[in-house]
Order: structure tokens, then sequence, then C-alpha cells
């Protein structure tokens, strides 16, 4: 697994499994496979870890393979962060494993995942950013939750605030 810039980069991928039984790849990245210069990465987050963690939320359709999470994610590590990518259910590569499938409302798997990432790493801030549908999705999250979040800080870059307006901008296929 090598990695010369964001374009190249690879992730560490971990399969995290719902209590529903749906699947979901949290891919990782860390700051010390970047300041190391390495050309494998190497997943190895203790318990004690204090290096501040950011779990990425993508847009629809986009997992960890899209330019703009890899550019992302470079670019946090790269500056001290562990980043860790929540492709959504049925993206990544990974098959679809129950009934439930994401959508802009859904916010039981970021609930899930962040609960999971706080238990796992207590001592690592951390924080949260979603771009497009997975920047609807950390606000409504974030909102439900409220004083409950144990996150540090989130980003919402792109967030379609209006899911109607949206979705009638979206063109229309001429088949």
């Amino acid at each position: 697994m090598c990695f010369l810039s964001h374009k190249d980069l690879c992730f560490l991928r971990q399969l995290f499994h719902a209590s529903d039984g749906g699947t979901i790849a949290l891919d990782w990245l860390t700051s010390s496979d970047i300041s190391r210069g390495a050309f494998e990465v190497n997943h190895t987050i203790s318990k004690e870890d204090t290096t501040p963690l950011v779990v990425v939320i993508p847009g629809l359709t986009s997992d960890s393979t899209s330019s703009y999470i890899k550019h992302l994610a470079f670019g946090l590590a790269k500056h001290g962060w562990n980043v860790v990518v929540s492709n959504h259910r049925g993206l990544g590569g990974v098959s679809i494993t129950s009934d439930c499938f994401y959508n802009a409302g859904w916010t039981e798997d970021a609930r899930v995942v962040i609960d999971y990432l706080h238990h796992q790493y207590p001592k690592a801030p951390l924080f949260a950013i979603g771009t497009s549908i997975g920047a609807n999705i950390l606000v409504k999250y974030l909102g439900e939750d409220r004083e409950k979040v144990p996150v540090a800080g989130a980003v919402a870059i792109c967030s379609p605030w209006d899911l109607l307006v949206s979705a009638l901008s979206i063109p229309k296929s001429s088949y």
C-alpha cells in the first residue's frame, strides 16, 4: 500500500458491524503514516493516544476513493491528525449486509461510528467533518443529540440545506 501524494493514497480498512447487521467501511490514515513518509499504511493507535481524531462523512455516492476525500484526509494527516473516513453502507466496495441503506436523514450510522470512536480512543479529541449529504447527516445528528455528542468540533462543507430544492436542481436525464 503505497502513497506518494493524496492521489496515490491508500487507507487501512476496518469493517464496522452495526447492530442491525449493516457493514460500514472505516478507512484509516494516521498522522504517523504521513509523517514517517511511509510507503505502507500502519494503523496503530493506542487507547492512550491524544492525537486529534477526525471522522469524515462523505457526500452522496462518494467514499474514500474520491479524490476530494483523499485530498482532505492527506491534508489533515499531514498536519498531525488521525483520520477515519466513514464510508456509507454499500459504498467503498462493501456490499449491503442489512435491509437498511443510507440517506440524507439517516443519522444512526454517524451516531454509532462516532460513539465507537469515542469509546475506543477516549483520550483523543474527536472531531467530525461532513461533505455534501454527509454534511447534512452530520448537522442533523448534532441537532438530534445536542449535548450528548462526544465531538469537540464539527465542520459541514457544502451541505444541501434544503434537500427538496437541491433535488429539483439536479438536471433531469432525457433517456
